[in-house]
Order: C-alpha cells, then structure tokens, then sequence
C-alpha cells in the first residue's frame, strides 16, 4: 500500500493534519471516534489527529435549541 500522507508531503511539500470537533450527544460516542481513527489510518498512520472540544457559549449554540 502506498504511504498515502508521506508521497503527497513529498511531492507537494506539505504538511496534513485532521482536527475534529467533538460535540457531546452528536459525534462524540466512542464507536463513532473509532470509526474516524481507523478511517484516518487506512490512509497512513503518520497524520497527526487532533481532537477540540466543543464549547456551546462561542457561536454554535445547538445543545440548548
């Protein structure tokens, strides 16, 4: 299989990081996380995955709607 993230970085010279936004009740659940992991490995276990929280004060305010 071919190394997905390091032939793009070393033909583009570019740096792939996937951040996600877990919401609680929506996208956090544990199975759904997996899902995300393994998706993201299959491609190439080299891209760096972050995770934010989610903070419903800011400006996405669907948990008390």
């Amino acid at each position: 299989m071919i190394n997905f993230y390091s032939e793009f970085n070393y033909h583009f010279s570019t740096i792939l990081e996937v951040t996600t936004l877990l919401i609680p009740g929506l996208n956090n659940s544990e199975e759904e996380i997996e899902e995300l992991v393994d998706w993201i490995a299959t491609l190439d276990t080299s891209i760096p995955l972050h995770f934010s929280k989610y903070f419903p004060k800011y400006q996405l305010d669907i948990l008390n709607s």
